[in-house]
């Protein structure tokens, strides 16, 4: 079942995402986090247009400098909080240990819920201290399939 707001289910990745995923990660190693252009929700848009061509996530795109900024316009979105948006949006997997390359992860920061992009045993995330990051696994809290 293909809903408004699940639009990408069904859809298949371009033949040449895992290239293009790199790609958008060796372009973004050395970029400092910044809100509302590249934070971890930014990044994940950015990812799901490199492996789709599309983001299901049109109305998070940029448009706040803050955290505060970033929660309001998740709660415009229609979601208690990022996670909960997810959940809307995507469906998420019963266990993060499902989670494929190129799949959406949920994590902790100190400032609370984040995503990042599963990449193998790894996952990457943009944290606030040092921009691109690549974590374990076994600090996923739960995944999305992409």
């Amino acid at each position: 079942m293909t809903s408004k707001t699940k639009h990408l289910i069904g859809v298949a990745r371009r033949p040449d995402w895992p290239e293009r995923l790199h790609a958008l990660i060796d372009e973004n190693i050395d970029t400092p986090f910044q809100w509302g252009d590249f934070d971890c929700s930014q990044f994940c848009i950015q990812a799901e247009q490199a492996m789709y061509g599309d983001t299901r996530w049109p109305d998070l795109i940029g448009g706040y400098k803050t955290e505060r900024g970033a929660a309001g316009r998740i709660k415009r979105a229609g979601g208690e909080s990022l996670w909960h948006l997810a959940d809307q949006r995507m469906d998420r997997l019963q266990s993060v240990k499902l989670a494929q390359r190129g799949d959406v992860i949920g994590h902790y920061t100190e400032s609370g819920e984040s995503f990042g992009i599963c990449f193998g045993n790894r996952f990457v995330c943009v944290d606030i201290e040092s921009g691109l990051n690549f974590l374990p696994m076994s600090e996923a809290v739960c995944a999305w399939r992409g």
